[in-house]
Protein backbone atom coordinates (compact mmCIF):
# COMPACT_ATOMS: atom_id res chain seq x y z
CA UNK A 1 0.00 0.00 0.00
CA UNK A 2 1.06 3.30 -1.15
CA UNK A 3 0.99 5.21 2.35
CA UNK A 4 1.66 9.03 1.79
CA UNK A 5 4.16 11.12 4.75
CA UNK A 6 3.12 14.67 6.03
CA UNK A 7 7.07 15.93 6.42
CA UNK A 8 5.97 19.29 6.85
CA UNK A 9 3.54 21.79 8.14
CA UNK A 10 4.49 25.36 7.71
CA UNK A 11 2.12 28.61 8.87
CA UNK A 12 2.05 31.23 6.01
CA UNK A 13 0.00 33.43 7.77
CA UNK A 14 -2.14 33.54 10.54
CA UNK A 15 -4.98 30.86 9.90
CA UNK A 16 -3.61 30.04 6.70
CA UNK A 17 -1.30 26.40 6.89
CA UNK A 18 0.35 24.59 4.38
CA UNK A 19 0.71 20.80 4.34
CA UNK A 20 3.64 18.86 2.46
CA UNK A 21 3.69 15.35 2.35
CA UNK A 22 6.00 12.50 -0.06
CA UNK A 23 5.08 9.16 -1.55
CA UNK A 24 7.26 6.44 -0.95
CA UNK A 25 9.27 5.41 -3.92
CA UNK A 26 7.18 2.36 -5.61
CA UNK A 27 6.68 0.86 -9.11
CA UNK A 28 2.80 0.01 -7.41
CA UNK A 29 0.43 2.44 -9.36
CA UNK A 30 -0.38 4.81 -7.33
CA UNK A 31 -3.32 5.80 -9.16
CA UNK A 32 -5.67 2.61 -7.24
CA UNK A 33 -5.47 4.81 -4.48
CA UNK A 34 -7.56 7.82 -3.28
CA UNK A 35 -6.96 10.03 -0.17
CA UNK A 36 -8.68 12.09 2.48
CA UNK A 37 -6.91 15.02 4.56
CA UNK A 38 -8.19 15.64 7.81
CA UNK A 39 -7.59 18.39 10.26
CA UNK A 40 -8.09 18.33 14.35
CA UNK A 41 -7.31 20.70 17.25
CA UNK A 42 -6.53 17.84 19.27
CA UNK A 43 -5.45 14.64 17.73
CA UNK A 44 -5.91 11.57 19.65
CA UNK A 45 -8.52 9.66 18.91
CA UNK A 46 -10.81 12.82 17.35
CA UNK A 47 -11.86 11.97 13.88
CA UNK A 48 -10.92 15.10 12.71
CA UNK A 49 -12.64 17.45 9.80
CA UNK A 50 -12.54 16.53 6.15
CA UNK A 51 -10.35 19.18 4.22
CA UNK A 52 -9.61 17.32 0.85
CA UNK A 53 -10.01 14.12 -1.22
CA UNK A 54 -6.96 13.52 -3.38
CA UNK A 55 -5.76 11.00 -5.78
CA UNK A 56 -2.11 12.27 -6.51
CA UNK A 57 -1.33 15.73 -4.57
CA UNK A 58 1.77 16.73 -2.55
CA UNK A 59 0.52 19.83 -0.51
CA UNK A 60 -2.60 21.42 0.09
CA UNK A 61 -3.12 25.18 1.85
CA UNK A 62 -5.80 25.16 4.62
CA UNK A 63 -7.44 28.27 5.50
CA UNK A 64 -8.60 28.17 9.07
CA UNK A 65 -9.75 31.02 10.35
CA UNK A 66 -8.68 30.91 13.83
CA UNK A 67 -8.58 34.00 16.53
CA UNK A 68 -5.91 33.06 17.79
CA UNK A 69 -1.98 33.46 16.00
CA UNK A 70 -0.62 30.20 17.01
CA UNK A 71 -2.42 27.43 17.93
CA UNK A 72 -1.30 23.55 17.78
CA UNK A 73 -3.55 22.04 14.44
CA UNK A 74 -3.29 18.39 13.73
CA UNK A 75 -3.10 17.17 10.41
CA UNK A 76 -3.07 13.46 9.06
CA UNK A 77 -3.83 11.57 5.70
CA UNK A 78 -6.47 8.29 5.57
CA UNK A 79 -5.30 5.87 2.57
CA UNK A 80 -7.82 3.72 0.51
CA UNK A 81 -6.92 0.63 -1.55
CA UNK A 82 -10.28 1.20 -3.95
CA UNK A 83 -9.85 -2.53 -4.87
CA UNK A 84 -9.32 -4.32 -2.18
CA UNK A 85 -11.11 -1.77 0.17
CA UNK A 86 -8.21 -1.60 2.72
CA UNK A 87 -7.90 1.62 4.48
CA UNK A 88 -4.88 3.00 6.62
CA UNK A 89 -5.04 6.48 8.68
CA UNK A 90 -1.37 8.17 9.41
CA UNK A 91 -0.77 9.94 12.99
CA UNK A 92 -1.69 13.32 13.52
CA UNK A 93 1.06 15.40 12.57
CA UNK A 94 1.65 18.36 13.54
CA UNK A 95 4.27 21.85 13.53
CA UNK A 96 6.78 21.41 16.01
CA UNK A 97 7.55 24.88 16.50
CA UNK A 98 5.86 28.24 16.30
CA UNK A 99 6.21 30.56 12.82
CA UNK A 100 8.42 33.67 13.06
CA UNK A 101 5.88 37.20 13.15
CA UNK A 102 8.29 38.87 11.98
CA UNK A 103 8.89 36.63 8.69
CA UNK A 104 5.32 36.52 8.45
CA UNK A 105 4.80 40.29 8.15
CA UNK A 106 7.86 40.32 5.61
CA UNK A 107 5.86 37.76 3.48
CA UNK A 108 2.95 39.87 3.73
CA UNK A 109 4.70 42.64 2.95
CA UNK A 110 6.07 41.08 -0.41
CA UNK A 111 2.68 40.02 -1.42
CA UNK A 112 1.61 43.86 -1.02
CA UNK A 113 4.21 44.35 -3.09
CA UNK A 114 3.89 42.27 -6.24
CA UNK A 115 -0.38 42.30 -5.86
CA UNK A 116 -1.37 45.55 -4.41
CA UNK A 117 -4.18 46.70 -7.61
CA UNK A 118 -2.44 49.93 -7.50
CA UNK A 119 0.98 50.00 -6.00
CA UNK A 120 1.84 46.39 -7.29
CA UNK A 121 4.61 45.63 -9.36
CA UNK A 122 4.14 41.73 -10.50
CA UNK A 123 1.66 40.49 -12.88
CA UNK A 124 0.06 36.88 -12.60
CA UNK A 125 1.85 33.88 -13.61
CA UNK A 126 1.10 29.90 -14.30
CA UNK A 127 3.30 27.47 -12.18
CA UNK A 128 3.23 23.77 -12.88
CA UNK A 129 4.78 21.71 -10.56
CA UNK A 130 6.72 19.14 -11.97
CA UNK A 131 5.23 15.37 -11.19
CA UNK A 132 8.58 12.90 -9.76
CA UNK A 133 6.12 9.79 -8.62
CA UNK A 134 3.26 8.20 -10.26
CA UNK A 135 2.55 5.50 -12.94
CA UNK A 136 5.09 6.09 -15.73
CA UNK A 137 3.64 7.03 -18.96
CA UNK A 138 1.70 4.26 -20.64
CA UNK A 139 2.06 5.80 -24.24
CA UNK A 140 5.69 6.52 -24.14
CA UNK A 141 7.79 5.00 -21.65
CA UNK A 142 10.19 1.79 -22.67
CA UNK A 143 9.94 -0.68 -19.32
CA UNK A 144 13.19 -2.38 -20.19
CA UNK A 145 15.29 0.88 -20.86
CA UNK A 146 13.53 2.82 -18.42
CA UNK A 147 13.25 5.84 -20.49
CA UNK A 148 10.55 7.33 -23.23
CA UNK A 149 11.12 6.62 -26.32
CA UNK A 150 9.40 10.01 -27.57
CA UNK A 151 10.46 13.47 -26.71
CA UNK A 152 6.64 14.59 -28.01
CA UNK A 153 4.73 12.72 -26.29
CA UNK A 154 1.29 15.02 -24.64
CA UNK A 155 0.41 12.64 -22.28
CA UNK A 156 3.39 12.71 -19.77
CA UNK A 157 5.47 15.83 -21.70
CA UNK A 158 8.93 14.46 -21.92
CA UNK A 159 8.21 13.47 -17.89
CA UNK A 160 8.00 9.67 -18.40
CA UNK A 161 5.58 9.96 -15.84
CA UNK A 162 2.30 9.81 -16.50
CA UNK A 163 0.28 13.52 -16.80
CA UNK A 164 3.52 14.91 -16.21
CA UNK A 165 2.90 18.30 -14.28
CA UNK A 166 0.29 18.96 -11.53
CA UNK A 167 -2.86 21.28 -12.03
CA UNK A 168 -1.05 24.89 -12.31
CA UNK A 169 -1.09 27.14 -9.63
CA UNK A 170 -1.69 31.17 -10.02
CA UNK A 171 0.40 33.67 -8.11
CA UNK A 172 1.83 36.85 -8.73
CA UNK A 173 5.32 37.80 -10.05
CA UNK A 174 8.02 40.80 -10.85
CA UNK A 175 9.57 40.11 -14.18
CA UNK A 176 13.06 41.37 -14.93
CA UNK A 177 14.03 43.89 -17.59
CA UNK A 178 14.77 42.00 -21.03
CA UNK A 179 17.75 39.92 -21.44
CA UNK A 180 21.68 41.78 -21.76
CA UNK A 181 19.92 44.65 -19.99
CA UNK A 182 21.27 43.33 -16.08
CA UNK A 183 23.56 40.94 -14.59
CA UNK A 184 23.94 38.63 -11.61
CA UNK A 185 26.88 37.91 -11.05
CA UNK A 186 26.53 34.66 -9.26
CA UNK A 187 24.99 33.50 -12.14
CA UNK A 188 26.70 35.48 -15.33
CA UNK A 189 25.41 37.33 -18.31
CA UNK A 190 21.48 36.38 -18.92
CA UNK A 191 21.11 34.60 -22.23
CA UNK A 192 18.41 35.84 -24.95
CA UNK A 193 15.95 33.44 -23.77
CA UNK A 194 16.46 33.82 -19.93
CA UNK A 195 14.31 35.42 -17.65
CA UNK A 196 14.65 36.83 -14.12
CA UNK A 197 11.80 35.68 -11.90
CA UNK A 198 10.91 37.38 -8.20
CA UNK A 199 8.38 35.14 -6.17
CA UNK A 200 7.34 35.56 -2.89
CA UNK A 201 7.23 32.23 -0.52
CA UNK A 202 4.24 30.52 -2.37
CA UNK A 203 4.33 28.22 -4.18
CA UNK A 204 7.67 26.86 -3.78
CA UNK A 205 8.77 25.95 -6.87
CA UNK A 206 12.02 23.74 -8.01
CA UNK A 207 14.03 22.78 -11.04
CA UNK A 208 12.00 21.41 -14.15
CA UNK A 209 9.27 23.08 -13.15
CA UNK A 210 7.32 25.52 -15.40
CA UNK A 211 6.08 28.68 -15.68
CA UNK A 212 3.28 30.05 -17.88
CA UNK A 213 3.59 33.84 -18.75
CA UNK A 214 0.21 34.37 -20.62
CA UNK A 215 1.29 38.31 -21.68
CA UNK A 216 4.62 36.89 -23.23
CA UNK A 217 2.01 33.57 -24.39
CA UNK A 218 5.64 31.76 -23.44
CA UNK A 219 6.45 28.86 -21.09
CA UNK A 220 9.88 28.88 -19.37
CA UNK A 221 11.66 25.87 -17.58
CA UNK A 222 13.17 26.74 -13.98
CA UNK A 223 16.76 26.51 -13.79
CA UNK A 224 18.15 27.94 -10.35
CA UNK A 225 16.67 29.30 -7.68
CA UNK A 226 17.97 31.48 -5.30
CA UNK A 227 15.90 31.71 -1.77
CA UNK A 228 16.13 33.97 1.21
CA UNK A 229 14.70 32.71 4.40
CA UNK A 230 14.53 33.63 8.18
CA UNK A 231 14.90 30.78 10.69
CA UNK A 232 14.28 28.76 8.33
CA UNK A 233 11.12 30.15 6.92
CA UNK A 234 11.15 31.07 3.27
CA UNK A 235 10.80 34.56 2.56
CA UNK A 236 10.88 34.96 -1.33
CA UNK A 237 12.03 33.44 -4.61
CA UNK A 238 14.44 34.76 -7.31
CA UNK A 239 14.08 32.33 -9.98
CA UNK A 240 16.54 31.43 -12.96
CA UNK A 241 14.19 30.23 -16.03
CA UNK A 242 14.78 29.33 -19.56
CA UNK A 243 12.20 29.86 -22.43
CA UNK A 244 11.10 27.15 -24.06
CA UNK A 245 10.39 27.12 -27.95
CA UNK A 246 6.83 27.41 -28.90
CA UNK A 247 7.00 23.87 -30.61
CA UNK A 248 7.82 21.96 -27.47
CA UNK A 249 5.06 19.49 -26.42
CA UNK A 250 4.55 21.38 -23.08
CA UNK A 251 2.35 24.38 -24.84
CA UNK A 252 -0.27 21.21 -25.67
CA UNK A 253 -0.73 21.60 -21.41
CA UNK A 254 -2.96 24.43 -23.00
CA UNK A 255 -5.28 22.66 -24.00
CA UNK A 256 -5.96 20.95 -20.83
CA UNK A 257 -6.54 23.86 -19.20
CA UNK A 258 -8.35 26.15 -21.30
CA UNK A 259 -9.33 28.62 -18.84
CA UNK A 260 -5.99 29.16 -17.75
CA UNK A 261 -5.38 32.44 -19.70
CA UNK A 262 -8.97 34.03 -19.10
CA UNK A 263 -8.23 33.49 -15.54
CA UNK A 264 -4.68 34.75 -15.45
CA UNK A 265 -6.24 37.81 -17.59
CA UNK A 266 -9.12 37.94 -14.83
CA UNK A 267 -6.10 38.84 -12.49
CA UNK A 268 -4.35 41.03 -14.52
CA UNK A 269 -8.13 43.66 -14.88
CA UNK A 270 -7.71 43.57 -11.26
CA UNK A 271 -4.77 46.26 -11.77
CA UNK A 272 -5.65 49.85 -11.47
CA UNK A 273 -3.88 51.92 -13.58
CA UNK A 274 -3.48 56.04 -13.55
CA UNK A 275 -3.00 57.74 -10.11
Amino acid sequence: MIIPTITKIEMLSPGEYRINWEYPVTTEDIGIYKYKLYRSSGGGDDEGELLKEFNHLRYFTDINNIKKVWVNTYYRIETLNVKTNETDRGKWTTMMVAPDLEAMEIVRRNNILLSNPRRGIGVPIAVFKLKTIGPHCPDCWDFNKQKIRSSNCDSCYKTGIQGGYYEPELTWANLTPPAKMIQIPQWGEMEANEIRIFMSNKPVVNPKDLIYISSRNCFYSVEQIETTTKRDYLLHQLVSASGIERKSVVYNLLKEYPDLNRKLLEMSNHIKTGV
